[in-house]
């Protein structure tokens, strides 16, 4: 009854409850991570992105693509990665993973684990996606997860994507609530400007489902 939108939200102002918050978020994130579900029937963006990119092997990294999201989850990664390993015969899981290095998918605030290159990789971090809710997953998820009020828009992270935006010529946001705190932090304003003067090829796209006339005008 905290009248929060947000866990983020409710836990800027009761840091007491952070790591609870975290623990909190990663036990419901961690379950839901079903392969199967990645690959049922029915239609997903996934499967569009991916035949979109859709090359021989060797030049899937040539594709001109970076994800930049504030979701935890990893379901992008795993997908492509096993959409990969299965659309090319042969291919190990290291061969695929390397192709999609070239491919930046940057969780800026954090993830729930790296996901393992091969069957040897055993790092502190590194966690299967495979929904199990032990013990040492929600550590790890835990420690991996930052709230949006913490100090993170000094994390290599957000310098990295501020260097994308600068880069890119086409810059799309899906599914983004504009929040003025994550605009801020990306310095998208500033960059933006500069680019549309430098070029007038550029373009930026984003969609608007469920926001009020008040937030887009402000965007």
């Amino acid at each position: 009854e905290s009248g929060r939108q947000s866990i983020d939200a409710f836990l800027q102002h009761n840091d007491r409850f952070l790591d609870l918050g975290k623990l909190a978020i990663a036990a419901i994130l961690v379950p839901l991570e079903d392969r199967k579900r990645l690959f049922d029937s029915r239609p997903n963006w996934y499967k569009e992105l991916f035949n979109y990119l859709s090359t021989r092997f060797d030049d899937f990294s040539r594709n001109r693509l970076s994800i930049i999201t504030f979701n935890y989850d990893r379901s992008l990664e795993q997908f492509l990665l096993t959409a990969l390993s299965n659309s090319y015969q042969g291919k190990t899981r290291d061969q695929c993973w390397h192709q999609m290095s070239f491919i930046p998918i940057i969780h800026l605030h954090g993830d729930l684990g790296i996901l393992p290159s091969n069957d040897m990789d055993t790092g502190d971090d590194v966690r299967d996606y495979d929904g199990s809710l032990s013990r040492e997953a929600l550590k790890i998820a835990m420690r991996r997860i930052r709230i949006i009020h913490e100090e993170v828009d000094q994390s290599s992270e957000f310098q990295k994507a501020r260097t994308l935006f600068s880069e890119a010529d086409i810059i799309a946001f899906l599914g983004f609530g504009f929040d003025p705190i994550n605009l801020k932090r990306l310095q998208l304003r500033q960059r933006v400007f500069k680019t549309a003067q430098r070029d007038d090829k550029w373009r930026i796209y984003g969609t608007s489902f469920e926001l009020g006339e008040a937030r887009k005008a402000c965007v």
